[in-house]
């Protein structure tokens, strides 16, 4: 996430692949011998350009999702992070390797939330609630938009 620097609210970093019109967050396997807060900077700088910051907070998420990714439609213990960036942090949705075609900062508001698959905005969810807990998000901010996506 990070805070636009033009409009005070919160922004997230969100992908679309051939399907426009649905948003993804950026997400990847752990590989052999890597840390999940290894696999965090990988991916994130892969699916976007961005280099995340050298440490990560706690995970907001730490359990089993639906994962379509997997041949046999498998649940998929996952570990999910929130990472924080500068309001001026520019991201490249161009590197090889990206299952991106495009990728980019969108409002952290209900009309975002609801084109991003259920499963996954299910972990969006999430971490607006750590983002109103932290102090990071008004809490009227975050109820709302819980209400108007859930």
């Amino acid at each position: 996430i990070r805070r636009n620097p033009a409009t005070g609210r919160l922004d997230i970093l969100l992908g679309s692949g051939d399907e426009p019109e649905v948003l993804l967050i950026p997400r990847g396997f752990v590989r052999d011998g890597e840390s999940p807060e290894d696999t965090v900077r990988r991916v994130v700088e892969l699916e976007t350009g961005w280099t995340s910051p050298d440490s990560v907070e706690e995970p907001f998420y730490d359990g089993y999702i639906y994962d379509a990714r997997q041949t046999d439609h498998a649940w998929v213990e996952t570990v999910a992070y929130l990472l924080e960036a500068d309001p001026t942090e520019r991201v490249d949705g161009s590197r090889p390797g990206n299952p991106f075609s495009e990728i980019g900062w969108w409002p952290l508001e209900a009309a975002t939330v609801n084109r991003i698959p259920p499963v996954l905005a299910g972990l969006v969810r999430d971490a607006v609630r750590r983002l109103a807990e932290s102090g990071r998000m008004d809490t009227e901010d975050a109820s709302r938009l819980l209400v108007a996506t859930g």
